[in-house]
C-alpha cells in the first residue's frame, strides 16, 4: 500500500466498465461487498409517507448500502423508532 492509499478516506474502486451520455458519465465499479439493513432476517422495503403535506407523499428509502457504517446508522435509528432491536445489518455479497 502507498502513501496515498494509507490517507484516504476511502479505498477507490476499480471501475469495470465507464458509458457517458450528454453531460453525465457512469462508472460501473467493484462491490465485492455490500450490507443490507434487515427486519427480522429478512430484506424489506422502507417506505415513508408524509401525511401532512398537500398530498399524500411517499419516499422509498434506501436499505442497502456499499459501506457497513451507513447500514449500521439505519438500523440504529430504525430500532429506536421501533422500539426494539429487530433490525440488524448482514453482508451480502457475491
Amino acid at each position: 500500500m502507498n502513501y496515498l492509499e494509507l490517507t484516504m478516506a476511502r479505498r477507490s474502486k476499480s471501475i469495470l466498465e465507464q458509458y457517458r451520455q450528454d453531460n453525465i458519465e457512469y462508472n460501473i465499479l467493484s462491490a465485492p461487498q455490500q450490507w443490507a439493513v434487515t427486519y427480522r432476517g429478512e430484506l424489506f422495503q422502507l417506505r415513508e409517507v408524509y401525511i401532512q403535506s398537500v398530498y399524500q407523499h411517499r419516499k422509498y428509502r434506501k436499505t442497502i448500502f456499499p459501506t457497513r457504517a451507513v447500514a449500521e446508522n439505519l438500523a440504529r435509528e430504525l430500532n429506536e423508532l421501533s422500539g426494539t432491536q429487530e433490525f440488524i445489518v448482514k453482508p451480502i455479497g457475491i
